[in-house]
């Protein structure tokens, strides 16, 4: 995992470390959708193949709590009140066709970047219309979020079949997490506006900037032992700092492991029927899969 001593507290932290123990090495990153992400670009390049479609069960309507959330929780270890609980097991609910639909429901866009430099606001529309206003400041983390998502799931999808399973079985958590933080974002952000008929250029969402810190500082993996290990090397200090005031501009293009924006996806925004063009849901059969050959209509005889 790297580490890049880029403030005060992490050099600080680092060199107390140093002292305290010569022991132990980095941790190493789970592996994530971009593992498969050369084996499913190159497919792409030779051939508009996709990954045949994944037979699941029915869903059930209610939404579990995560395993964790029974938990004690406190602002002092890194279980912090203001983390979102991750769910690592599909319980009675969280079946792959869940994970999916949870995906599609909760898709959405982002605007073009707005020309006057005094628009403090942005309107985030939802894949059911409706639109959610958010302080400018989180277009671009969002926009990198959502397509590291949607990036994630098309690369899973289509990965080579013999171990498309395995893939899939091994990210759909960590893409469902992807996707609760967002729609943790907007839900909150909804209350706000009906609750107070408004929303203030300081609103903030804790859940959603306290993953943000953690993708900023090249942390792609949100699960426990992660959170956990993010926390006991650099503290508490570095989630005290708006995170709407980092270098998200430059950061975004930059990225990590592959996962970036464009100059062109920075300036126009993305959609939602971009963001999920390719994923195919067929009801009846109760499958998915992800296929962006074009279909070929063929003229009556």
């Amino acid at each position: 995992m790297p580490r890049v001593d880029t403030t005060p507290v992490r050099r600080t932290k680092r060199d107390a470390q140093q002292r305290l123990s010569r022991g132990g090495g980095p941790v190493r990153l789970a592996r994530t959708a971009a593992s498969v992400r050369a084996a499913a670009e190159a497919a792409a390049v030779q051939a508009s193949v996709s990954a045949p479609p994944v037979k699941r069960e029915p869903v059930p309507t209610p939404i579990p709590a995560a395993s964790s959330a029974s938990a004690p929780i406190s602002s002092k270890t890194w279980r912090h009140p203001d983390e979102l609980p991750y769910i690592r097991t599909a319980g009675k609910t969280w079946t792959d066709m869940a994970i999916v639909r949870f995906l599609t429901a909760h898709a959405f866009g982002l605007p073009p970047r707005s020309t006057s430099t005094v628009e403090a606001w942005v309107n985030v529309r939802c894949a059911d219309g409706s639109e959610v206003v958010l302080p400018r400041g989180y277009r671009l983390p969002l926009l990198w979020v959502a397509k590291f998502q949607w990036t994630s799931v098309r690369l899973v999808l289509t990965a080579d079949p013999a171990i498309l399973q395995r893939e899939w079985d091994s990210t759909k958590f960590e893409i469902l997490h992807i996707a609760r933080l967002c729609a943790a974002l907007l839900d909150k952000a909804r209350a706000q506006m009906e609750e107070h008929g408004a929303i203030e250029r300081g609103w903030r969402c804790p859940p959603f900037d306290r993953a943000m810190r953690r993708y900023h500082y090249d942390w792609l993996i949100m699960r426990d032992e992660f959170v956990r290990d993010f926390w006991r090397e650099f503290g508490e200090e570095e989630f005290q700092s708006d995170i709407l005031k980092l270098g998200w501009a430059q950061w975004v293009l930059k990225g990590h492991k592959g996962f970036t924006l464009t100059k062109k996806e920075v300036a126009q925004g993305i959609t939602a029927e971009e963001f999920t063009k390719g994923l195919i849901i067929d009801e009846e059969a109760d499958t998915f899969e992800w296929n962006e050959s074009p279909q070929i209509l063929q003229a009556p005889p």
